[in-house]
């Protein structure tokens, strides 16, 4: 390769890693956002609102799979063969289950006031995956990574005291991510086509939803243009942020991805303390401060391990 050569390829290589980084940013950023999209529809029903996600991400994911040859193949080659394939058939239906109860729960915390609460459960989540890590597949942890989960399970009994309940919202947000995680991880399909499966799969349960509002005469969908163009665009708002990420991390290391991930509950914190204007207590910033520490642990061994590979 001549030194021209090289150069080229340096800087094509550069400007790749450097769109990796802008589509991976873009992602967490949108994804982050999103809680003031679901809120501006707040006289919706939450489960009117998830249908129409579903619904609609599923006619965007599709489209996209049929307008992309490759793909297209793929997904009728896993329909056509589906019945010869059933173990992978049941992961993505758990999986199906597992993200759309995550997209129900932070869709009902930012209509109903809970911003930090699915805050703590987005920051969280890693630590979770760790733990399922450990349990399902017997991975190894470190000192590191016993501390930050300590912290964050204290963090956690804080916040329970300082909210006076328990916080299923959190957990349920945290649980569901690490249980999707599971699942994909044991999925060979690709993203694309996983994903118009996954949306497949649900997409009976958001029509039946959608049925029911309209026999029950309350179905909003159809009672005003501004409000129907919203809930039809939050398919394409689901499906935009994870076709970035997907394109992505194909450049960017997992590392960097996993610092990447803690700016969508740290955008849902600040827009629950300045945009809902929550009250946080002291309680709730000492917890959030233990979770901060161990997400920072978790960091530094993520670092570590990537420098001694």
């Amino acid at each position: 390769m001549s030194e021209s050569q090289s150069r080229r390829w340096c800087v094509n290589l550069d400007q790749s890693i450097l769109s990796g980084y802008v589509y991976v940013l873009a992602a967490y950023l949108l994804w982050g956002m999103l809680g003031v999209y679901w809120n501006l529809l707040h006289p919706v029903n939450e489960f009117e609102v998830m249908a129409h996600r579903i619904l609609w991400g599923f006619v965007v994911i599709i489209a996209i799979a049929c307008v992309i040859p490759s793909k297209r193949v793929k997904l009728i080659h896993f329909i056509r063969g589906m019945h010869t394939n059933k173990g992978e058939f049941v992961r993505l239906c758990v999986a199906s289950i597992a993200i759309s109860t995550n997209w129900f729960v932070f869709i009902y915390a930012m209509m109903n006031g809970a911003a930090i609460e699915a805050s703590l459960g987005l920051y969280i989540t890693p630590l979770v995956s760790i733990l399922i890590g450990v349990i399902v597949f017997h991975d190894r942890v470190d000192r590191r990574l016993v501390t930050a989960i300590a912290l964050a399970f204290t963090g956690v009994i804080l916040v329970t005291y300082g909210l006076g309940t328990f916080p299923f919202i959190a957990l349920l947000l945290a649980l569901t991510s690490g249980v999707y995680g599971l699942a994909k991880k044991k999925v060979k399909l690709d993203a694309v086509v996983g994903m118009a499966v996954e949306t497949m799969i649900a997409t009976p349960v958001a029509i039946g939803i959608l049925l029911f509002f309209y026999t029950q005469h309350s179905l909003v969908f159809g009672s005003s243009i501004q409000v129907s163009m919203k809930l039809v665009l939050a398919g394409l708002l689901t499906v935009l942020p994870l076709l970035w990420f997907s394109k992505g991390v194909q450049t960017v290391s997992l590392t960097t991805v996993g610092f990447f991930q803690y700016i969508t509950p740290t955008i849902v914190f600040l827009m629950g303390v300045f945009v809902f204007q929550s009250t946080v207590a002291v309680v709730e910033w000492i917890a959030f401060g233990l979770i901060w520490s161990s997400l920072l642990l978790y960091s530094l061994t993520l670092k570590k391990r990537k420098s001694s590979n």
